[in-house]
């Protein structure tokens, strides 16, 4: 993958934007609750990774799971944060300084 993470984002999201056969108020809602249904399977990757449903056991390679579905959590969110977003790298940079400021000046 040459470039940054932003860069990639932004040629899947125009790749996608190609694609959909959805309006575009359409595509961009079924973006955002993308996001959620990969929360979901983060969930679920973690209850098997505890070992938390008895009638699946637990999973060994759990936490490689729920690490690769945590990165589709956030690849997922900057493909909807890119498509409500005139500048998605700048907003999520506002952003983390906020939460930054807010959660280390606690001290």
């Amino acid at each position: 993958m040459n470039g940054n993470a932003w860069e990639t984002i932004g040629k899947i999201t125009a790749m996608l934007d190609g694609y959909t056969p959805l309006g575009r108020d359409l595509e961009v809602a079924m973006r955002i609750g993308k996001v959620a249904e990969e929360t979901g399977e983060v969930h679920e990757a973690l209850a098997l990774a505890l070992g938390q449903n008895p009638r699946k056991g637990k999973d060994p390679e759990g936490w490689t799971k729920v690490e690769n579905e945590l990165c589709d959590v956030i690849f997922t969110a900057m493909v909807a944060l890119t498509s409500v977003s005139d500048d998605p790298e700048g907003k999520f940079a506002e952003r983390l300084a906020f939460v930054s400021d807010r959660t280390l000046n606690l001290a």
